[in-house]
């Protein structure tokens, strides 16, 4: 174990507690207690490796007392906490990035984190961002429903809730026709990453858990979500790898088949340009 003396930065202390944890530090740094996470860091995407930041497992104990325990920190080189998160609630990096950007564009503010999003989060029922969106409408029938409630910032309108919904909702089944034509499909599972902004492709090769050299196209997003691979046996012809290229700079999601052994964050089969 080793110790080190972070600050929060904005979005861990309005966002990523506030979600996760359900309460909103009232200070501003802590005493975090952890072993370094060597395979977290070494599945940060280039450039946050470039910068030094680094995942560590452990505990924070906030300077007013507040414990955060068995939790995986992201900590930068200059000591700031960037993000904390509970590996086993098998959310998407999507969830938090799409909180994050709400409450940036002062749709809602941490308080109704805590009370709108923590309970259904600890609970599992906040998976993916079509997850999250779903919750959102919800939550916005039933306080229209109760004027008796205290007042909290506005959420988005039901409107734009709904609008948001159909748009993923439409683009999922677009996604999955599509799948579902592609040569070698037999009927798995499939499952849709989230939303991600595609930064870099990179066609290479690596070592099998077989030990063979096998080649591969991995994929770097600006989000702090792992690197993405396909081997190339999924593309023999180079088309996904083309197409991931003329991606670059865009929202993207990719699909993954057999999730349960593949995970979409971590391997893709396809790439599909969204509306972000």
């Amino acid at each position: 174990m080793q110790k080190r003396y972070p600050k929060l930065t904005w979005h861990a202390k309005f966002d990523c507690i506030p979600l996760r944890f359900g309460f909103i530090p009232q200070v501003d740094a802590g005493v975090l207690t952890a072993k370094h996470h060597e395979a977290g860091t070494n599945g940060q995407k280039p450039s946050e490796i470039r910068r030094g930041n680094k995942h560590f497992k452990g505990d924070l104990e906030l300077t007013d007392g507040q414990l955060i325990s068995n939790a995986t920190f992201v900590v930068s080189s200059d000591d700031m906490l960037i993000s904390v998160f509970i590996e086993e609630s098998r959310a998407t990096r999507g969830v938090g990035e799409l909180v994050r950007a709400m409450r940036e564009a002062n749709k809602i503010d941490s308080q109704w984190i805590v009370d709108n999003l923590y309970a259904p989060y600890r609970d599992g029922k906040m998976k993916s961002e079509l997850d999250l969106v779903n919750i959102l409408v919800d939550l916005g029938i039933q306080a229209a429903s109760n004027p008796t409630e205290r007042p909290v910032q506005p959420g988005p309108t039901d409107d734009e809730l709904d609008a948001a919904r159909k748009r993923i909702e439409e683009l999922e089944a677009a996604i999955l026709t599509a799948e579902g034509k592609k040569p070698g499909y037999q009927g798995q599972d499939i499952a849709l990453s989230p939303i991600c902004t595609l930064e870099k492709v990179e066609v290479g090769s690596r070592t099998n858990a077989k030990g063979m050299v096998v080649g591969c196209t991995r994929l770097y997003f600006e989000e702090d979500v792992p690197v993405r691979i396909m081997d190339n046996w999924a593309d023999p012809d180079g088309r996904v790898s083309e197409e991931a290229k003329r991606l670059i700079g865009k929202k993207v999601r990719t699909t993954s088949w057999k999730p349960e052994s593949f995970s979409p964050l971590k391997w893709f089969r396809s790439i599909y340009e969204t509306d972000g």
